[in-house]
């Protein structure tokens, strides 16, 4: 069993360059490639620490709250659950949580049935919780993957890698899963036996499809909005160019601050109105000047018709 267990461990976190190791009181980096053999010897030593990183693919999310973090649970008993009613509503549905170390920092597992992309799980992620309030960064909420910096190194061979972290529940690093009160279970007679028991359970827990949804199809929706954006600005600098155009530039105003904008009701047909009576030639060429209050205020109600927002 032992065995198997060790193996399980090395699929879970399969990313074998650059891992870092701490003897004698603090981490280095490796940058050679290690063997399953060896990082498990590291593993089951009590006198060292070993952590790993993130190839171009993953199969987990790790959050790092630290101890003086305001999300900590002996700051903030709503942090970790405020956190996780936040993430469940992309698809990360259950997690594992463990104490890091002495310290008394959690890290929180979310591990995954399918590969995703690293890069779009530390971008989105960080976007998406950054978003929502939460403030990420050292020593308040980490995420692995993280969301990687541009040339954070004078050594361009570190550019492209992902934060390491060290690997959960090693012999004597006061590493231990938690239970659903943020206490250690220190007693447990095999811990990481039942740490990838529960990594199986919880990995086919997770909306996958809900959370690629996030991941890709966000994306795909950010360069849309975009698209629309470019297009809105260029008919604000082009304005009316000749009779004849303020049906067609109206549909386009409304659908584009719709989309772009997200407003609607009241606010939507004023910033309609507003937009085409500034626009370049509209005294000169528009035909429906003594009606446009009302002209915009029904494309307001056409826009929230066809494009409902999300």
């Amino acid at each position: 069993m032992q065995n198997q267990n060790q193996e399980k461990l090395t699929q879970i976190f399969p990313y074998r360059w650059n891992w870092i190791i701490k003897e004698h009181g603090s981490w280095k980096t490796v940058k050679t490639r290690i063997s399953d053999p060896t990082l498990i010897k590291i593993y089951e030593d009590p006198t060292k620490l070993i952590g790993v990183g993130f190839d171009k693919h993953t199969k987990y999310l790790m959050l790092d709250i630290d101890k003086n973090s305001p999300y900590h649970p002996k700051n903030d008993p709503n942090g970790i659950p405020l956190l996780e009613l936040t993430l469940y509503k992309i698809g990360l549905k259950e997690n594992i949580k463990i104490q890091s170390s002495q310290s008394g920092g959690i890290h929180i597992y979310y591990p995954f049935s399918h590969k995703l992309k690293s890069y779009k799980i530390g971008t989105k992620i960080t976007q998406y919780l950054e978003d929502n309030g939460w403030t990420v960064k050292n020593g308040t909420l980490e995420i692995f993957p993280n969301k990687k910096k541009d040339n954070y190194s004078q050594d361009k061979n570190q550019w492209k890698l992902y934060q390491r972290h060290r690997l959960p529940l090693q012999p004597e690093s006061s590493s231990y899963l938690l239970d659903s009160q943020y206490q250690p279970i220190i007693d447990h007679s095999s811990p990481l036996e039942s740490f990838l028991e529960q990594w199986e359970n919880v990995a086919k827990a997770q909306d996958i499809k809900e959370l690629k949804r996030y991941l890709y199809l966000q994306s795909k929706k950010s360069r849309v909005l975009a698209q629309i954006e470019k297009e809105l600005n260029e008919l604000i600098t082009e304005g009316f160019t000749g009779r004849g155009q303020t049906n067609d530039i109206l549909l386009a105003l409304g659908r584009k601050i719709r989309l772009c904008r997200q407003l609607g009701g009241v606010e939507l047909r004023d910033t309609i109105r507003h937009t085409i009576t500034h626009l370049r030639g509209y005294e000169e060429y528009c035909g429906h000047q003594y009606e446009i209050h009302q002209r915009s205020q029904d494309i307001a109600r056409w826009a929230e018709t066809t494009y409902p927002l999300a």
